[in-house]
């Protein structure tokens, strides 16, 4: 959440005039990304516990780090945080967007299910690069494009996230795509999407007008050999460890692709 917005707010900065300015917009940025992320991991830490102590035993909460008590004080904290940067920087309205968010994924135990799940995070995902360039300008047509194509990733591939933790999940009767589908049809699921999310990458966004031929050459070699190479995981290695390293390298191509937006959006 911190690094997808805080670079649509990096993007964005070539519109400001002066240095100073800059930083100060870059680093408010920041920190509201980092406030919100905190508000959504400590509470959903708090009406987790439960299943944290099967699927997260090393979380603070479940571990003893911090109490309880502890926690919603640091929930309380980071929500006022949160707000004061948001009413500085006057974006108070995706603020709220992104408050319900949270509230129904965390509080109304939304994220059970993998549907529900996943269009949650997608949306969110959607709502935090939005916001990364509304901290410095109006959206422009081409941010709107990014976002839906990087929150789309998301909302069709983040169950390979879920494949991690299917004993846990299936005690405390979550209904994620591994469990619903199995594993095995998950898997393939998954495989032919990261297929099907290269061709988009290579011939809908990366090869549009005014886009430097060298440059669209050297992201699609990268993207689709990460792409390839998490596809081909998934299919030859389904273990708790495998999936874990899988799940990494997902990460990696989504920050990747996050990066490489700078190609349109920073022009």
């Amino acid at each position: 959440m911190v690094l997808p917005g805080s670079v649509f707010t990096l993007y964005a900065l070539q519109d400001v005039e002066g240095f100073l300015s800059g930083f100060f917009l870059l680093a408010l940025s920041v920190a509201y990304f980092w406030s919100i992320l905190t508000v959504f991991c400590v509470s959903n830490q708090l009406f987790g516990i439960e299943e944290d102590r099967l699927n997260k035993s090393d979380r603070p909460i479940v571990s003893g780090l911090i109490s309880i008590e502890q926690a919603r004080l640091h929930l309380w904290f980071s929500i006022y945080v949160s707000f004061s940067i948001a009413w500085i920087l006057n974006i108070l309205g995706f603020y709220l967007i992104a408050l319900v968010l949270v509230f129904l994924y965390n509080f109304k135990n939304l994220d059970r299910h993998w549907l529900t799940k996943n269009a949650l995070t997608a949306l969110g995902i959607f709502v935090v690069l939005v916001t990364g360039e509304a901290i410095v300008r109006p959206l422009n047509e081409l941010t709107w494009l990014w976002s839906i194509f990087l929150s789309g990733i998301w909302l069709f591939m983040s169950p390979i996230q879920d494949l991690r933790d299917i004993s846990g999940d299936r005690k405390v009767n979550r209904k994620t795509l591994p469990i619903v589908l199995g594993k095995k049809h998950s898997c393939y699921f998954l495989s032919v999407g990261f297929c099907i999310l290269l061709v988009i990458y290579g011939f809908g966004l990366s090869t549009s007008p005014g886009y430097l031929l060298w440059v669209a050459l050297i992201e699609n070699l990268i993207f689709a050999g990460l792409s390839l190479t998490i596809s081909i995981r998934l299919l030859l290695f389904q273990d708790s460890r495998s999936y874990d390293q899988t799940y990494t390298l997902f990460q990696l191509l989504y920050a990747f692709a996050i990066l490489s937006s700078y190609s349109f959006l920073a022009r």
